[in-house]
């Protein structure tokens, strides 16, 4: 009996797939490395989600690299649940991304009725809308 692949796993292969179809080279960076993939001079934190989402919180840490780089990348790959890998959606933000949509980088949206630890745990909530999705890139 195969055990089955948790998200973040499902969402690890999807992106290292999709950065191999694009030609680039890519390599688990071992855990503790602030990001999961190097691919080509690229600095990807991946994230999987089960189901669809709409906005997704950046994390401190996630919001310094990729203000001061456009070489760091937020990977976010969705219905992960789904067993058709044509449902999975890839969602891809960088600072490119955030400049492009003209979102100050002090901007203060958070998630809805954040607590005062997620207010400093996290940064900055991006909309749907500013992401790149697979293709567009």
């Amino acid at each position: 009996m195969t055990e089955e692949k948790s998200p973040q796993e499902k969402a690890l292969e999807f992106a290292e797939e999709y950065e191999k179809a694009k030609g680039r080279k890519p390599t688990c960076v071992p855990l503790g490395g602030g990001h999961d993939i190097e691919s080509s001079g690229r600095k990807i934190e991946v994230k999987g989600r089960s189901g669809d989402w709409r906005n997704i919180v950046l994390e401190a840490q996630s919001y310094k690299k990729m203000k001061k780089t456009s070489r760091y990348y937020l990977y976010v790959v969705t219905n992960l649940s789904s067993e058709d890998r044509e449902d999975w959606r890839l969602y891809i933000l960088n600072k490119s991304a955030v400049e492009k949509h003209g979102v100050p980088w002090t901007d203060p949206r958070l998630a809805v009725n954040p607590s005062k630890d997620e207010r400093e745990k996290y940064r900055v909530l991006y909309p749907l809308s500013m992401w790149f999705t697979q293709g567009d890139e």
